[in-house]
């Protein structure tokens, strides 16, 4: 995934009234406008490309690992990115580029 990329999803999953802005969308191009507003140098190619590889990691299938390690307390704090953004992004309906 391109930096500029990881840049903006780091972006959104920091900041609430981004994440309002992305869900209030109503198409995959709205939700496109606001990022390459935010951040630029990807495509709405790349950009729904990556959106796809992260609505793919959080909602795979959790695994005993995983499991194990949400109730310890454990994780990598990208997977709070991955869901911030991904909640954002469904609700606009770009999970139905995936």
């Amino acid at each position: 995934m391109k930096e500029e990329l990881k840049l903006f999803f780091q972006k959104v999953a920091e900041d609430r009234e981004l994440q309002e802005k992305m869900q209030s969308c109503k198409s995959p191009e709205e939700v496109y406008v606001i990022a390459s507003s935010v951040q630029d140098g990807f495509t709405f190619e790349e950009f729904t490309e990556a959106t796809a590889e992260l609505y793919e990691q959080t909602t795979a299938e959790l695994t005993d690992e995983d499991l194990a390690k949400a109730a310890g307390g454990a994780g990598d704090s990208g997977d709070t990115v991955f869901a911030t953004v991904c909640s954002g992004i469904a609700a606009a309906g770009l999970a139905a580029y995936v």
